[in-house]
């Protein structure tokens, strides 16, 4: 059986430079700060990809 969630949040990009920020403070690698904010992981590294951040996308 599917464990079920409520609806996916859509953060729009303020919400998202936000939480790239918070990431980069927060000394955690992209999995852990996932499970801190409740996401997929992948979700986090599209963040960090397509954020307005400041050296956020840099490879």
């Amino acid at each position: 059986m599917h464990d079920i969630q409520g609806p996916r949040r859509r953060r729009h990009q303020p919400e998202i430079d936000q939480l790239v920020r918070e990431f980069r403070d927060s000394g955690l690698n992209q999995w852990e700060f996932a499970q801190k904010v409740g996401v997929h992981p992948l979700t986090v590294n599209r963040w960090i990809r397509t954020s307005s951040v400041d050296g956020a996308n840099l490879p």
